[in-house]
């Protein structure tokens, strides 16, 4: 009998063998790159969710920093601003900035109130020794002393009396004995005439504050001509002198919003026969502009392939469009013309927003809408 079968048999289980054992390798290949693969996605995501981490952490650093030195500024701020409303305790001023020292120890502001403690005891020491014989000056000194005098004015002026002070104290020229007695005279008188200021200050400001309700109803009702005749009211008060300035450039404001139209007039008139975009209550439109006439924009507009020519009123414009168009305003005037216009539409939260903004006007206004709101809510209530 021929071996031949037997021979083709093991040659087949051979084979079949052979192709097991590549098979299995190849997948055992499989897996190792699949391994390396899944190792090498592994380590990217670790690296960068380290990476994604350590950029977090970055920035809550610097936002803590910024918030500390923006925490340590306001301290500062609101030190200087006690040592002005209580220039006349110079102990509970110097307790005062001392117990801000060690919030604000290693900033700038650590440095600032060191100065700031040493002007207080100086002007104190001064005030309290009372103000020396003078003699005559020879022409040098008088001088100096009227040098002194024209740099000190308008810190004077602005009721800045500690920077005027600083001015005659701080003086270290060839003339500084000289002048020692002269310039503390100055500066007593100085220290004096700043207690008296800040008193009448903080009086006029809670008086002005407290009339100024009535302004805030004036304006949100329209009625811009009576806030004006108000205010001028105001400048007749001998108590509100101190703060006449104030009140001289809010009814500035108030006469300028008053030439908000012609401003926006002027503005659009810049772009007759210009194709714009403009941003209206009832959203953005794109006309080519022909005229401006009346507080209406002519215009032409395009309904596929016709043409029609319409108008309408600048009031249609939104408060967004007036900000953009009001350069001539400032931002006071700006907030005040487009909140108002806000108001009129209906758009009470927008409206908000701006009379925010509006300095001096701000409390009043807002006082003003709370008011309305209130009535209103009531009424639909009952």
């Amino acid at each position: 009998m021929s071996k031949l079968p037997y021979i083709v048999v093991y040659i087949g289980v051979i084979a079949v063998f052979g192709v097991g054992v590549y098979m299995v390798y190849n997948k055992y290949q499989e897996n190792e790159k699949r391994k390396i693969e899944d190792a090498k996605k592994q380590e990217i995501a670790i690296k960068k969710e380290e990476e994604e981490n350590a950029a977090k952490q970055l920035q809550a650093d610097i936002e803590h920093k910024l918030a500390v030195a923006k925490r340590k500024e306001e301290a500062f701020n609101k030190a200087v601003q006690y040592a002005r409303e209580n220039m006349d305790k110079p102990a509970l001023v110097e307790k005062y900035y001392l117990s801000m020292k060690e919030f604000v120890k290693g900033s700038e502001f650590e440095a600032l109130i060191d100065e700031k403690i040493a002007e207080i005891k100086e002007s104190a020491k001064a005030a309290a020794t009372g103000t020396a014989a003078v003699k005559k000056l020879d022409p040098e000194s008088e001088r100096l002393m009227k040098s002194l005098e024209t740099r000190a004015k308008p810190y004077i002026d602005e009721n800045a009396y500690m920077e005027a002070i600083a001015i005659y104290r701080d003086y270290k020229g060839p003339l500084k004995d000289k002048t020692s007695d002269a310039r503390q005279q100055v500066i007593d008188r100085l220290y004096k005439t700043g207690l008296e200021s800040e008193q009448e200050l903080d009086i006029a400001k809670k008086k002005l504050k407290k009339q100024l309700d009535e302004i805030g109803d004036y304006i949100i009702e329209g009625k811009v001509d009576g806030a004006v005749a108000k205010l001028e009211g105001f400048l007749k008060d001998k108590e509100l002198a101190p703060v006449k300035g104030k009140i001289e450039n809010a009814i500035l404001n108030l006469k300028n919003i008053e030439k908000g139209e012609k401003i926006l007039e002027e503005s659009l008139r810049l772009d007759i026969n210009k194709t714009v975009l403009l941003e209206t209550w009832g959203g953005k439109l794109k006309i080519e502009v022909k005229g401006i006439k009346n507080g209406k924009i002519f215009y032409i507009s395009k309904v596929g392939n016709t043409k029609l020519k319409e108008s309408m009123p600048l009031s249609i414009l939104n408060a967004s469009e007036h900000l953009k168009r009001l350069s001539k305003m400032n931002s006071v005037e700006k907030y005040l013309y487009a909140g108002l216009n806000a108001y009129r539409h209906n758009k009470i939260e927008e409206a908000k927003e701006y009379f925010a903004k509006t300095g001096i006007f701000s409390q009043p206004i807002l006082e003003a809408v709370g008011k309305i709101e209130l009535k209103k809510l009531k009424k639909r209530l009952d």
